[in-house]
């Protein structure tokens, strides 16, 4: 399965990624743009360094720090866990 049969479309992450989001959207976008990375190989510890500069300047206001880390975190066990999952497979 390649990277155009799932998700959102290639337009729909650079948009997010360039213009942001207001509240009511931040975390639901940050969990979003996390499980994107995260299917795509990046290292954890990089999501969350990204998440918190895109969250400091684009999230309209933004997060604090501890939210967007426990964000990407929820997000990075969901991951873990459904990679065990298909190792077991």
């Amino acid at each position: 399965m390649g990277w155009e049969a799932v998700g959102h479309p290639l337009a729909y992450w650079r948009r997010l990624v360039r213009e942001g989001v207001q509240e009511g959207e931040r975390n639901n976008t940050i969990a979003s743009l996390t499980g994107h990375l995260l299917w795509h190989g990046v290292d954890p510890a990089v999501v969350l360094d990204l998440l918190l500069a895109w969250n400091a300047t684009r999230c309209r206001p933004p997060l604090s720090e501890d939210e967007v880390a426990r964000a990407v975190e929820s997000i990075v066990r969901l991951h873990r866990r459904q990679e065990e999952r298909e190792e077991k497979l």
